[in-house]
Order: C-alpha cells, then sequence, then structure tokens
C-alpha cells in the first residue's frame, strides 16, 4: 500500500511502497497528466506533475520488495500536485474515455487520499482540516497557472524551522488553492519581466531554485 509520511524535520513528504505499488501509481498519474502538449495551458503544471512521476520511476525501477527510502517531495511541492490533479481530472473527463479510465481515476483519486491520510498523522487537528479543505476535490488552479509562485512557496518553506513548518502546512496549502493576492503579484511581475525581457513566460525564474529535496527533505 502506498503511504505518505512526513520527514523529521517537515520539510518534505516520503512516498514509500514496494516497487509494483511504486509503478502503478506511476503508470496511473501519466496517464492522467497526460503527454507534453497535449493540454497547452496546464503544460507548466504537467511538467512539474511529470517530475514527480519520473521519480516513481526512479524508486520502482529499484526492484525492491519495499523501498526504504521512497520518493521525497518537498511539501508545497507535493501539496500543489495533490491539487493539480484535480484539473488533470477534469480533462481526463473530457476526453475520449479509453478502456480503463475509470479504475485510473479510482487510483489516483486513491493517491490523493493517500496524501490526506499523510497529513492526518502528524499535524494538528485544526491545522489538519484546514489543509484537507484547501486540498479538496472541488479545487483548481488557473489555466495558465504560473509555477514560478511555486518555486516561491518551496524556498520560503525551507527556510522555515520544523516547528514553523508545521504551522506553515496549511498556509501554504491556502495559498496554492486560492491563488490570491500574493500569487496575482508573482504572476503580473512574471508577464511584466517577459514582455521587458522578450522571454517566453516559462523561462522568466524569480527566485532561485531550490535544493534537490533528497538533499534538503
Amino acid at each position: 500500500m502506498i503511504q505518505v509520511k512526513s520527514t523529521p524535520n517537515h520539510a518534505g513528504a516520503i512516498v514509500s511502497g514496494d516497487a509494483q505499488e511504486l509503478e502503478t501509481l506511476r503508470e496511473a498519474l501519466e496517464r492522467v497528466i497526460g503527454e507534453e502538449g497535449e493540454h497547452p495551458a496546464s503544460e507548466s503544471v504537467r511538467v512539474r506533475a511529470a517530475a514527480f512521476v519520473s521519480a516513481l520511476g526512479h524508486a520502482s525501477a529499484s526492484g525492491d520488495s519495499e523501498s526504504k527510502e521512497g520518493v521525497k517531495v518537498l511539501w508545497p511541492e507535493f501539496l500543489f500536485l495533490s491539487v493539480s490533479l484535480n484539473g488533470f481530472i477534469k480533462q481526463l473527463y473530457k476526453k475520449n474515455k479509453e478502456p480503463g479510465w475509470e479504475l485510473t481515476l479510482a487510483k489516483v483519486r486513491k493517491f490523493q487520499e493517500s496524501i490526506i491520510d499523510g497529513l492526518r498523522r502528524f499535524l494538528p487537528d485544526t491545522a489538519y482540516q484546514q489543509t484537507a479543505s484547501s486540498l479538496g476535490a472541488h479545487v483548481f488552479l488557473e489555466a495558465g497557472y504560473m509555477t514560478q509562485f511555486l518555486d516561491g512557496l518551496n524556498a520560503e518553506f525551507l527556510e522555515m524551522n520544523a516547528d514553523q513548518r508545521l504551522a506553515g502546512i496549511p498556509v501554504m496549502a491556502r495559498r496554492i488553492a486560492l491563488q490570491s493576492e500574493d500569487y496575482r503579484k508573482t504572476k503580473n511581475s512574471i508577464l511584466e519581466a517577459a514582455k521587458l525581457y522578450k522571454y517566453p513566460v516559462e523561462e522568466i525564474r524569480l527566485r532561485e531554485e531550490v535544493p534537490n529535496p533528497y538533499q534538503v527533505v
């Protein structure tokens, strides 16, 4: 069974299971997020999800009966992944249904439930309820979402200590889900920079990239 647990310093999550379970999850997620360029308005989000899918592939390829290390991912990134899957599922409903699509959908929803269950294991009740609400199936990212905002959240989260991260997880989830004023400011900055320097939006970087999660989580 796929399990999600927080690291001791609460910088991120570890997704674990045996090789077959990880591969089954990888296949389901790969099918849901689609192929490169399939949904241009969701491409930047798909790239982030695809990175996690790739990490699952590396873990499952190890062939271990149980992956002790699992797949590590920063908490803001993982919360973002959970929300982004709602949009990909919505797109799947609109596609011509291929055989087995309902089973694929069930596997992805089960994975989202595993994320919620993992949060329940270590967050205080109020923080858990707030986070779970932000990750609900009714929450969607806007078309053309600026994932540079997520880079900022990841960097901000890593600057916190363990206690601050515990308190910060529901805040991060809410900021991802609401796409409110701080997201809008980031988006406007990106659009202005892209126009000024004549770069594609996806090539604009407002902050340095965060370390590899395997180095810090």
